[in-house]
């Protein structure tokens, strides 16, 4: 990972000059950026009484692989903190997971569990760290569709869809690990459609606003950016080039590095750093060594 200091200003990502790209955005007026104790504090009693069955489900599955990687943790952690480049007061971390549907069980174990391994090993090694999700506010677009067919369907009209950004953890907490909002990971009918390269932008921006010399953002997801509407309005690679061009921009940011973990999903042509998971036997052990190379 990239320990250079310094800084410079993150163009917004509907800006037409925006690394070259001629990305753009119909309406962000429709957009919702929200917290997981909201979406928590919204669901029905018959939709958290679902979702605790799922989390019980889940800790039967995952309680061999948390006590590996629990085993595990320690050895990779000191091998970072012997690290002498290595200043966790003035590192923050980025963990962003596109919420992309439909949602398989298999899957969202494996997002949940890697969420709380990297959680307990960005605690144990003492840096700033917060977790977001980013998804659509429907499938196929929204009120930004709509708006759009009233238009008249003006032709290249960018971004057709409502996106929802999700903060499960604020850098801010003192809560250590995974916080209980986080299950939300486990809900399936959040999961939809997703923008990535704007979520990747997002995530930075909220790195930059910490004011830190070393900033990563760990990206997970499961498969390519995708928006059904927006893709069929503007061309099949609209928001592959954008996310291309996101990370092109702040892997030249002096203090920024990103990194792909895709979930039984190859990321390698994205990023120069990545991490493919398959087995769920195998995440915590790869994913801890994986982790540990990034900051030792």
């Amino acid at each position: 990972m990239k320990h250079s200091a310094g800084r410079h200003s993150v163009k917004k990502p509907w800006e037409s000059s925006y690394t070259g790209s001629d990305y753009k955005i119909f309406t962000t007026e429709n957009d919702i950026y929200t917290s997981a104790l909201s979406l928590w504090a919204d669901m029905s009693p018959q939709r958290n009484l679902s979702l605790n069955d799922q989390w019980l489900a889940y800790e039967n599955v995952v309680g061999e692989m948390r006590m590996m990687a629990a085993f595990g943790c320690q050895g990779q952690v000191d091998t970072v903190l012997e690290n002498p480049t290595f200043t966790p007061s003035r590192t923050a971390v980025s963990i962003v997971v596109a919420q992309a549907g439909p949602l398989s069980e298999q899957r969202a174990t494996q997002t949940l569990l890697l969420v709380e391994v990297m959680s307990d090993f960005l605690d144990k090694i003492g840096v700033q760290y917060e977790t977001l999700g980013f998804t659509t506010v429907d499938w196929n677009g929204g009120k930004s569709r709509q708006k759009w067919l009233n238009s008249g369907r003006p032709k290249n009209p960018g971004r057709l869809n409502d996106v929802t950004h999700i903060v499960y953890r604020d850098a801010s907490s003192a809560t250590s690990g995974a916080l209980h909002e986080t299950r939300s990971l486990l809900r399936g009918e959040l999961f939809k459609e997703s923008i990535d390269g704007e979520a990747l932008f997002w995530a930075a921006e909220r790195l930059k606003a910490l004011n830190t010399d070393t900033n990563l953002v760990l990206m997970i997801s499961d498969r390519a950016p995708t928006d059904a509407g927006t893709l069929q309005e503007n061309g099949p690679d609209f928001l592959l080039s954008h996310l291309k061009s996101v990370i092109e921009d702040l892997q030249a940011t002096p203090g920024f590095s990103v990194v792909g973990i895709g979930i039984e999903h190859d990321v390698s042509t994205l990023y120069e750093t990545n991490l493919k998971v398959g087995r769920l036997d195998q995440l915590p052990t790869d994913l801890l060594r994986f982790l540990s190379n990034l900051f030792a």
